[in-house]
C-alpha cells in the first residue's frame, strides 16, 4: 500500500512539473509575441496613411489619424500584417447629431455585417468606438453604407 502511494505522490509530482514547465514556456512564448506586437503599433504610429477623407471631416488631422490606428489595435492587427484594415478602406459617410452629441462616421468593411466606426466629437471630449450596435439615425447614410456593403459583396 505504500509503494502505490509514493507511485502516485511520484506521478502527481510529475505532472505537476510538467505544468509548471508548460505555464513558464508559455508565458515566454506570449510575452515575446506581445513585445514583437507592440513593437508592430509603435511603428504604425510613424505611418502617415493616405485616404481620401483625411483633412475633409471637420475633425482634427491627429483624430482622424488615430482612427484606423485604433480600429487595428481593436481588431489585434497591425499594417505589417497584409490584410490589415487601412485608412483607405474606411469610407468617411459624415456627421450627424445623435443623443450623445455630434457623432462622425465611416463605413467599415468587415465581413458581412453592418459596421460602422465612429467618432462622438462632444466639444473637448471625444469618444471613438466601431461595431454594428450603433448606426447612424441619418436614413442618407445607412443606404451609403448598404450600397457600399452590396458593391463590397458583388
Amino acid at each position: 500500500m505504500k509503494i502505490v502511494f509514493l507511485i502516485v505522490v511520484g506521478f502527481l509530482a510529475l505532472i505537476g512539473l510538467a505544468v509548471l514547465v508548460g505555464l513558464f514556456w508559455l508565458k515566454l512564448k506570449v510575452g515575446r509575441g506581445m513585445r514583437e506586437r507592440s513593437a508592430q503599433w509603435d511603428a504604425d504610429q510613424e505611418v502617415m496613411e493616405e485616404a481620401e477623407w483625411i483633412g475633409k471631416t471637420g475633425l482634427g488631422e491627429d483624430d482622424e489619424r488615430e482612427l484606423p490606428r485604433y480600429l487595428r489595435r481593436e481588431l489585434g492587427e497591425t499594417l505589417a500584417d497584409p490584410e490589415a484594415l487601412k485608412a483607405s478602406d474606411l469610407v468617411y459617410l459624415g456627421a450627424c447629431d445623435e443623443k450623445d452629441g455630434p457623432t462622425h462616421y465611416w463605413y467599415m468593411p468587415f465581413g458581412k455585417d453592418e459596421v460602422y466606426a465612429y467618432i462622438i466629437a462632444d466639444g473637448a471630449n471625444q469618444c471613438t468606438g466601431w461595431g454594428g450596435g450603433r448606426v447612424p439615425s441619418d436614413p442618407a447614410m445607412r443606404e451609403q453604407a448598404r450600397k457600399l456593403r452590396e458593391a463590397r459583396a458583388a
